[in-house]
């Protein structure tokens, strides 16, 4: 597997370096996906430290058709309800990068995709308040937001 991480990782500083140069705009998915007192958090094989799930929306995909999905293909969940809190700039990524963020409180059991081991080195919940050492600090902001029932970053 560490092989694959290598090339995932090489993939994903590719395409960043084509978005950089290209400009496209892009539109990505995040989910805080809450159970109680405790959110979804997954650690990917390409990068470092912990992420609310989510990715790119693909052609003709809705987002909350694509965040239904990497919800699913990610934490292995199927969403029964989703709402859209916010939607971000992720200028850090490429100035025309957007990301909807959606808090998803309904969920139930799903199947994990036979790919996802590729991608997804963990995927677990943690206490909203005991998140493990390596969460991003995008990840932070957008975790705070919800504990405090605001949602008014403008910068992911």
């Amino acid at each position: 597997m560490k092989g694959i991480g290598k090339l995932l990782s090489f993939a994903v500083k590719l395409r960043n370096a084509y978005w950089r140069l290209r400009e496209p705009t892009i539109v990505g998915v995040r989910a805080i996906v809450v159970d109680n007192n405790r959110v979804m958090l997954v650690k990917h094989t390409y990068l470092k430290g912990w992420y609310l799930p989510g990715g790119k929306v693909d052609r003709g995909e809705t987002v909350y058709q694509a965040v239904a999905r990497e919800v699913e293909e990610e934490c292995a969940l199927l969403v029964k309800r989703a709402k859209l809190v916010g939607i971000y700039s992720n200028v850090d990524q490429n100035r025309n990068d957007h990301i909807a963020l959606f808090l998803v409180d309904a969920f139930q059991p799903g199947k994990a995709s036979r790919f996802r081991d590729l991608e997804i080195a963990e995927a677990s919940f943690f206490d909203i308040e005991k998140l493990p050492s390596g969460t991003t600090p995008a990840t932070l902001r957008r975790i705070n937001e919800f504990k405090n029932f605001v949602f008014d970053g403008e910068y992911w």
